[in-house]
């Protein structure tokens, strides 16, 4: 028997610690287990998010003998998960370090290498793994990375199975099309898996924290969006938060060159005024495609070149139009109401009838939707099945495939394919597939914030807090930052009304008549003073927000310079005139129809693109406007001028029209000529001039076209005090 009181000190207080760990690990068993590393991968890997695990794998408790890396992921960089693989090898030879796999839903893409490492493999219900090289086809030859997966692969039973499947993974087998892609069934019937599990059952098996592997509830989360908007937004935890804000929202009215002219504006503000980024709320049915795709450009240049990202807010519709808008946007959020797509562009056929564009303008909307999509790293083809209602988009193994005809569609099995865009419809997605099929980026759950108050709103500055935003996760950390609302100044949108296809056809209206009144007309008065605003308000607005450049400008000053120096001098015979109404009308197309410059006409189709689209549009309000003011010039020559000739106006006067040098005005009835007398024009008529009649002159109006100085006339009719004439060759 062992007495206690024989022992040394240092043995007495060993023999009490042993005892004592004893204990705990009975009634603790888990304290017991090795502590692990955990890893969770869930979207794409990309190089953010692989640095971030070689610096946890690196600075990780040496104690953690364990690597548990939970898979859910159909994406990455090629390269930079080789290069994480690697690091994991290596501390697996050199630190004995045990690697646990888990496919948690699927593992297709760059990700799918890293169950080859794996010392114990587990996999979920339903999880998928394979086709390797999944959107990095080009970054590394075959043969080169089936070589360096299959050495990945550590020795045992399985290495044989686990070498062949690597080969199939990185390559289609011989008379196969595909990429090797295997299911459940398969991984268990190859005895590579461990078993099914659970993502609760693997943290109590290994003593992991419960919040170390849950999303919160209604996002979707992911490491690598995390690791995206740490490194796009930069926080100073020093200073106030500052975030922008505008918005695209109106089911009632769509997308059009004042939408655009009020982003530019807006943009131009916060290039100015740096917020740390911006929110764009979308709430759009859609509208014009040339308008959309400015907004669109617009906003992706002023996120690369400003270095300020762009965080899209769907709240409810980014239908058409919108969709190509939310694409731009580097972030897209949703509420849980939200959607998105039904972009086929259509046009305006014959009984107003809307019919679908043609086939040129379908192919370059679809290539723009897939470029945009493309650039933030988002998959093309559904961008493109948003467009075109003849893709057809399936969801196979954990990947979305486009297939040329439905015969392709694999309805049996044991994994039939899910139908994402069936053939003949567009593609518009809910929230849930938003977030899905990596669109969006997370959904949010009604929740219960602070009302924006009216004061607020009418300042354009609120707490962030009061918007759904700032209870996402990351966002969360914003406390105290500031909405800065861009609120279009009274001028900004007096310049966009005037810019508007109605008001900028009736101040060409009111031009066009304006100076036809006034050179009808002696003297200087209301009409050409009425032309002169007209056109001044015109030019102003197109500058200010510069849709018109001062070469159109020139032109329309230079034109009417030509054509008020004709009627000043006569000595062009017409020829600067005609010059110089050329000249003013190019102008004026150029105010009126911006965009000519990027119009692409197909000759083999006879198709335009959508520039050339909204440029027809814009022409076609130009060419009614036309039409208009040519009905009016009739009328009003044939009625009103001759009456407003004979009103007191503001007109030179001088020794030239003494009755000493034969000028006779103001006469009685009895002392103007006679109807069908015959006389000479002394001046030229354009409509008003002077004519000779009986060795006297009189003030005269033409009757119809202009006379020219020297020919003979014949008084038609008297009309009060006023005389008219008619060429004698028309009588």
């Amino acid at each position: 028997m062992l007495k206690l009181d024989h022992l040394n000190p240092v043995s007495y207080y060993q023999f009490f610690l042993t005892i004592l760990v004893s204990l705990l690990a009975l009634i603790n068993p888990i304290a017991a287990e090795e502590q692990a590393l955990y890893f969770n991968i869930e979207g794409s890997l990309t190089e953010a998010t692989v640095d971030r695990f070689i610096k946890e794998l690196h600075t990780s408790d040496p104690q953690k003998s364990n690597l548990i890396i939970r898979i859910n992921s159909s994406g990455g960089s090629l390269k930079d998960t080789l290069k994480l693989a690697r690091e994991i090898y290596t501390a697996r030879r050199n630190n004995g370090l045990r690697v646990i796999i888990f496919i948690d839903g699927t593992s297709v893409g760059p990700s799918a290498i890293l169950p080859f490492l794996s010392d114990e493999f587990y996999i979920a219900s339903f999880a998928t793994w394979g086709d390797i090289p999944l959107g990095n086809e080009q970054s590394v030859p075959s043969n080169i990375l089936r070589s360096q997966v299959q050495s990945l692969i550590p020795a045992g039973d399985k290495s044989s199975i686990l070498r062949t499947l690597a080969g199939a993974m990185v390559e289609p087998e011989s008379g196969q099309k595909e990429r090797k892609v295997i299911g459940q069934g398969e991984i268990l019937a190859l005895g590579i898996a461990k078993e099914i599990s659970t993502a609760n059952e693997l943290l109590t098996r290994y003593s992991l924290d419960k919040k170390d592997t849950e999303a919160p509830q209604g996002y979707s989360v992911s490491t690598n969006l995390d690791a995206k908007l740490v490194k796009a937004i930069r926080i100073d935890p020093e200073k106030k938060g500052r975030i922008g804000y505008l918005e695209i929202i109106d089911h009632s009215s769509m997308i059009s060159e004042s939408t655009w002219l009020y982003v530019k504006s807006a943009l131009a503000f916060f290039k100015k005024n740096k917020p740390d980024f911006l929110i764009l709320k979308l709430d759009t049915p859609g509208g014009e495609v040339f308008a959309a795709q400015k907004i669109a450009s617009a906003l992706q240049e002023f996120d690369t070149q400003e270095g300020i990202p762009v965080v899209a807010y769907i709240d409810n519709w980014a239908i058409s139009a919108g969709a190509l808008i939310a694409y731009s946007c580097r972030f897209i959020y949703t509420t849980k109401d939200g959607s998105m797509g039904a972009a086929e562009p259509v046009t305006i056929g014959e009984g107003g009838k809307m019919e679908s564009a043609s086939e040129k303008v379908n192919s370059a909307l679809r290539s723009e939707f897939a470029n945009r999509a493309r650039f933030f790293d988002r998959n093309p083809d559904i961008a493109e099945a948003m467009v075109d209602k003849d893709i057809i988009l399936v969801e196979r193994d954990g990947r979305v495939l486009k297939l040329a005809n439905e015969e392709e569609i694999k309805k049996g099995g044991l994994n039939p394919d899910t139908v994402i865009s069936p053939k003949g419809k567009l593609l518009t997605l809910n929230a849930e597939q938003m977030v899905e099929y990596a669109v969006a980026d997370r959904m949010l759950l009604p929740e219960k914030t602070g009302t924006i108050t009216e004061e607020e709103k009418a300042s354009g500055k609120w707490p962030f807090e009061k918007m759904l935003l700032s209870h996402a996760p990351f966002f969360n950390q914003l406390k105290g930052a500031e909405v800065d609302a861009y609120r279009m100044d009274i001028k900004t949108r007096f310049f966009v009304l005037l810019a508007s296809p109605v008001v900028s056809s009736l101040l060409m209206l009111g031009l066009i008549i304006g100076f036809y009144m006034e050179m009808s007309t002696p003297g200087f008065g209301i009409p050409g003073t009425l032309a002169l605003t007209c056109l001044f308000l015109m030019i102003l607005s197109n500058l200010s927000l510069e849709i018109a450049s001062w070469l159109e400008v020139i032109f329309v000053v230079g034109g009417i310079l030509m054509i008020a120096l004709e009627v000043a001098t006569l000595h062009s015979g017409g020829l600067l005139g005609m010059i110089g109404a050329l000249f003013a009308l190019i102008g004026l197309v150029g105010i009126m129809v911006p965009g000519l410059e990027s119009v692409d006409y197909e000759f083999d189709t006879g198709t335009l693109n959508a520039a050339g689209e909204a440029v027809v549009f814009r022409l076609m309000w130009l060419m009614g406007t036309m039409v208009v003011a040519v009905v009016m010039m009739a009328l009003l020559g044939r009625y009103l001028t001759p009456k407003l000739a004979a009103m007191t106006r503001l007109v030179l006067t001088g020794s030239e029209q003494e009755a000493a040098k034969g000028y006779v005005a103001g006469l009685s009835s009895d002392e103007l000529p006679l109807v069908g007398e015959s006389g000479v024009a002394s001046t030229t008529l354009r409509p008003s001039g002077k004519v000779e009649v009986n060795g006297k002159l009189f003030d005269a109006l033409s009757e119809g076209s202009y006379i020219e100085k020297g020919e003979e006339i014949v008084v038609s009719r008297l009309d009060g005090s006023s005389v008219i004439v008619i060429k004698r060759e028309e009588v």
